[in-house]
């Protein structure tokens, strides 16, 4: 980013979107602006309160776009994560039934699940072949129950990602345009259940953060404004759009990172050494 340039910050949360432009030389708040946030229509949210800026700031003054949020924290908590098919290769029957009666896998509503053979061991060699035939017809079936992002989770897929690579390419191959998540992409750790739950909340957050992501892309093309793109990470720091459309559930606390990042700068914690406390409401 050109460092004469300012920075537009958004961010959309679930009763009001903020924005502000902090100039180059980071001297003070540039401009400001508060609007409704309206869930049916993103894109006007977000185009008034650009819109509003540009009012206040020239668009040639922007060289970067951060965005941060709290829809994908106000869906996971509210469970209203769009439909996500989860797909689990080598995994035993009883611990599936297990797991679903802790609840481990997320709502029933939200997720459905399908489970086929393959999958490796724990030195990741492979146990059984992938049942490639089971991976289309999961897909069918998920496809009638309206899911609208595909989740694949292989037992020891952290040692070899062979049979999820796969899946997903036979996914993608049969229904283009799917968003498909791969466990070993998200996770290291071998818990395969936690590792399961998290790529199925990563495909049902998918459908969420792309709406946002491309409002504010089509807006900044309307009116002109040709900057980069970021994204608050869950732990403060900046990924770019393209990133965190395919990994949403680093985004779940975005909102609240932005937050205590925003106040630890305007109360210059940093520059002072003092310990701060920030409150986050």
């Amino acid at each position: 980013m050109n460092k004469t340039k300012g920075v537009l910050g958004i961010d959309a949360g679930g009763t009001f979107t903020d924005l502000i432009f902090l100039p180059g030389d980071r001297a003070a708040v540039g401009a400001r602006v508060k609007v409704q946030t309206r869930h049916d229509d993103l894109l006007s949210t977000i185009e008034e309160g650009i819109a509003l800026i540009l009012k206040q700031v020239g668009g040639h003054l922007i060289g970067g776009v951060h965005l941060a949020s709290t829809l994908a924290t106000n869906a996971t908590v509210e469970n209203k994560m769009a439909r996500a098919g989860l797909l689990l290769i080598g995994y035993e029957e009883r611990d599936i039934l297990q797991a679903k009666e802790k609840n481990l896998f997320g709502s029933a509503s939200a997720v459905e699940i399908a489970s086929i053979g393959g999958g490796h061991d724990e030195k990741g060699s492979e146990r059984m072949p992938l049942d490639e035939e089971g991976v289309i017809t999961a897909l069918d079936g998920f496809l009638r129950k309206g899911v609208e992002g595909m989740a694949i989770s292989g037992y020891f897929s952290v040692r070899n990602p062979t049979h999820e690579i796969c899946a997903r390419e036979l996914i993608r191959r049969h229904k283009p345009g799917m968003s498909v998540t791969c466990g070993h992409e998200l996770a290291s750790e071998l818990d395969a259940f936690k590792r399961a739950t998290t790529a199925a909340i990563n495909a049902g957050l998918i459908p969420i953060v792309m709406e946002l992501l491309e409002a504010v892309k089509s807006v900044m093309a309307k009116l002109g404004i040709d900057a980069p793109l970021s994204v608050v990470r869950g732990d403060g720091s900046l990924v770019s759009a393209d990133w965190a459309e395919s990994h949403p559930v680093e985004t779940v606390v975005s909102g609240p990172s932005a937050s205590a990042m925003g106040a630890r700068f305007l109360a210059a914690a940093g520059d002072t050494g003092r310990v701060s406390w920030v409150v986050d409401i």
